[in-house]
C-alpha cells in the first residue's frame, strides 16, 4: 500500500484540527487504510462537516453505513 496519499491527508487534517475542523477520510484510500490492501487509490476523498457541497449524515448513521460497506466488499473480495 502506498502511503503517500494516507501521509497526505494526515496534513491536511492536521491543518484542519487546527481550526477545530473534524475530517473523515472516506474512499479507497480509507479503505487501505483499514483493510491494509492497495485499491489502486486514484485520488484523496475527505469529508468535512458542514460543507454544503458534500452531505450531512450523523456519526452513528455513518458508522453504521461503514461497517456494512466494509462487510459487503470484504464478503466480495478474498483477503
Amino acid at each position: 500500500m502506498n502511503n503517500h496519499k494516507f501521509d497526505e491527508f494526515i496534513n491536511i487534517a492536521r491543518k484542519l484540527n487546527d481550526i477545530d475542523i473534524i475530517p473523515m477520510l472516506m474512499g479507497s484510500v480509507g479503505l487501505e487504510v483499514v483493510t491494509g490492501k492497495s485499491w489502486e487509490s486514484q485520488d484523496l476523498d475527505i469529508h468535512v462537516p458542514g460543507d454544503k457541497r458534500g452531505w450531512e449524515v450523523p456519526p452513528e448513521l455513518l458508522i453504521n453505513i461503514a461497517i456494512t460497506v466494509l462487510g459487503a466488499i470484504l464478503s466480495i473480495k478474498s483477503f
